[in-house]
């Protein structure tokens, strides 16, 4: 077993070694046979181009993923069973400026079954008009974090959406009220309506008031341990900050 290990260690090393070399396609793609996923994994981000397809049919899903992150075939790739391959070509695509060109590969997987599918067009931005209305909750989310259909978003009855509306900066006035303690904890860290959630029961929306650094000494005595802990943390850091500020007027006045 201890010599499997080191056989791998040695075989990524040599592989990120030839990624330095002119004359490395030859030798790192002889690694596309090799028993190991890790190492084939490996091998995939640093081929070739051209040598991309020894990995993209690969038995293992995550060496074909890499070969999609590398932008191989997106018409071969998006067919891939795992959703894992499908949402790397998504990315491949946006990240290569080729949208205009696979349009209709996007469209394909706008309807994909898989969630973490269609969560990777929309944090693409294509296709929102269709997502703010998709079942899955993750993707409606995605929306919400480009800023788009935050007026219809903000009612959803999922937390994680309204979370994200908030940390879009809208509707924090209402969301402040949320029955959601983690929707007020996102207005908190907003830096919004700090002096109502100061008096929240909820834990977590107690230690992102703390975050905020508001009325830390409230909280100096507080029963709770770790939200205790962690104002004392961040109220010392506070006044370490305002001595050395203190301390830089004097030395320049």
């Amino acid at each position: 077993m201890k010599n499997d290990i080191i056989g791998v260690e040695r075989a990524i090393k040599n592989i990120r070694e030839l990624s330095k070399s002119d004359n490395r396609s030859e030798e790192i793609k002889e690694y596309a046979s090799h028993p190991h996923e890790i190492v084939r994994r490996e091998a995939a981000k640093y081929a070739d181009d051209k040598d991309l397809k020894l990995f993209a049919f690969d038995i293992s899903a995550k060496v074909r993923g890499e070969a999609a992150r590398r932008g191989y075939n997106p018409r071969i790739m998006s067919k891939d069973p795992s959703p894992g391959v499908r949402v790397n070509v998504v990315y491949a695509i946006n990240y290569n400026n080729t949208i205009e060109v696979y349009r209709d590969i996007i469209n394909a997987l706008t309807t994909d079954p898989s969630a973490k599918v269609r969560t990777a067009i929309a944090d693409i931005g294509y296709n929102l008009d269709i997502f703010v209305n998709d079942k899955s909750p993750r993707v409606r989310a995605s929306v919400a974090r480009q800023g788009f259909y935050l007026d219809e978003l903000i009612n959803d009855q999922n937390w994680l959406v309204r979370k994200n509306v908030a940390y879009s900066g809208y509707g924090l006035d209402i969301l402040v009220k949320d029955r959601n303690p983690y929707v007020r904890a996102a207005v908190a860290n907003m830096g919004y309506g700090l002096d109502i959630l100061v008096n929240d029961r909820n834990d977590v929306v107690v230690e992102a008031v703390i975050e905020q650094g508001y009325k830390l000494e409230n909280f100096l005595n507080i029963m709770d341990d770790i939200v205790r802990e962690k104002a004392y943390k961040i109220y010392s850091f506070v006044q370490f900050k305002n001595r050395m500020l203190y301390n830089n007027i004097e030395e320049g006045a």
